[in-house]
């Protein structure tokens, strides 16, 4: 089943060009001011770091979207935990909302519109926040109309979309964590302690070789992510999976020292590097590809170790929603070597296997060659068993004869 296409958006870009009203926001982790193993998508956050109340506005145009849901880290108990949204497009006035967030010290998903009106056009989106600092935004995730221009967007999939396949023991299950945000440049949040509650609020999870998931897309790039148990004070943990894109296999090895240096480690606090890229190509050739991936083995001396996968992106090669294939659905179970052909699957597919043989209007002569065969077989026996009988009733009344007293007559 194909479901709705929504695009996420990393926070550089969705205030690129973007109007503050105040100096507050900051962003962290762009070239100008990188902070090495940030916990978020792509490594950047938006913060509005300022210690005194303030009230801040940005605005960002977005492009015929049906809906929009922000992400980030909200503030410290001790700030305020209100915000109001205000929207509108350049001729109406589409809404207010005043919220307040969903709990404090969470990265979670804050935010979410209502359903938005069709505007034919561009749209103005006005974000007003009431806080006394420490709210961050990480990425945003629209839900694009069938109209809306794909070019150089990324696609989002959670791993609970029935796009995807899962074969084997996977579990599915609410995943939520701490995690350390050192904030260099904001002595108000340097060693602060966050929550964390991954992307749709769910991850799939496998601790079991064998395990895998097949996914159909039609794009130009793929990737995997996921939560990887990276322990600082524990023995190192290792991961061997299987990525097959189409008929190209990629053995690959985890291990924590490989993924994390110790500055890293030291962030993470709960043992897990969240938005952990698992998987990577981002040279596919536009059309339709199917991306495996099996589990091969999972070592460590705790069994809670697992390969844990969050969500997937994909680059699509299709221009608009209208034009995404349809792949059929994907949920429940399915077969782990997967359709490596890249044949779309679903109704009405596009076969690629052998034709059927074609039909003649003549006589068959195999048949008739076969029918002849067992016929002349059938007659041999017949005779054959035919003279055998005659063969044993005379022998039978020879023997007979001998046995036989003759009376003579007198």
């Amino acid at each position: 089943m194909s479901e709705a296409v929504t695009i996420i958006v990393d926070d550089t870009d969705l205030f690129n060009g973007a109007t503050f009203n105040s100096a507050a926001w900051t962003e962290l982790g762009t070239s100008s001011s990188k902070i090495k193993g940030l916990p978020t998508f792509n490594t950047s956050l938006a913060l509005n770091p300022d210690g005194q109340r303030s009230r801040s506005s940005f605005t960002f145009s977005t492009d015929e979207i049906t809906s929009l849901a922000l992400f980030g880290f909200t503030p410290v108990a001790s700030n305020d935990q209100t915000f109001s949204v205000h929207i509108q497009t350049k001729d109406s006035d589409i809404g207010s909302w005043t919220n307040s967030y969903p709990s404090p010290d969470q990265g979670c998903q804050f935010f979410t519109t209502p359903n938005l009106p069709a505007t034919g056009g561009d749209s103005t989106f006005f974000f007003d926040v009431s806080t006394s600092g420490g709210l961050s935004i990480d990425y945003a995730v629209m839900e694009v109309t069938n109209s809306t221009d794909l070019t150089g967007k990324t696609i989002i999939v959670d791993d609970s979309s029935p796009e995807i396949t899962w074969q084997g023991n996977w579990q599915s299950h609410s995943f939520d964590t701490t995690i350390q945000i050192s904030f260099d440049v904001d002595p108000v949040h340097t060693g602060n302690t966050k929550g964390w509650h991954s992307h749709g609020n769910s991850t799939h999870r496998s601790i079991s070789a064998g395990d895998s998931f097949i996914f159909q897309f039609a794009g130009t790039s793929i990737t995997v992510a996921g939560i990887f148990p990276v322990l600082s004070n524990q023995p190192d943990v290792f991961f061997n999976l299987n990525f097959t894109v189409d008929n190209l296999s990629i053995p690959s090895s985890f291990t924590q020292s490989d993924v994390a240096d110790s500055q890293v480690k030291s962030r993470l606090i709960g043992g897990r590097q969240i938005h952990f890229p698992w998987f990577t190509n981002n040279s596919l050739t536009p059309g339709v590809h199917t991306l495996i991936v099996e589990v091969l083995n999972v070592g460590g001396l705790d069994n809670n170790f697992a390969v844990e996968i969050d969500y997937l992106t994909y680059t699509p090669s299709f221009r608009t929603a209208s034009e995404k294939p349809n792949f059929g659905n994907g949920s429940g179970s399915g077969n782990p070597s997967g359709n490596p052909s890249g044949t779309l699957l679903g109704p009405n597919p596009t076969t690629t296997g052998s034709p059927s043989p074609p039909t003649t209007k003549g006589t068959n002569i195999g048949a008739v060659i076969g029918g002849v065969v067992a016929s002349v077989v059938l007659l041999v026996g017949l005779i054959g068993g035919y003279l055998f009988w005659r063969y044993r009733r005379k022998q039978h009344a020879a023997h007979l004869l001998q046995q036989c007293t003759i009376i003579p007559n007198y």
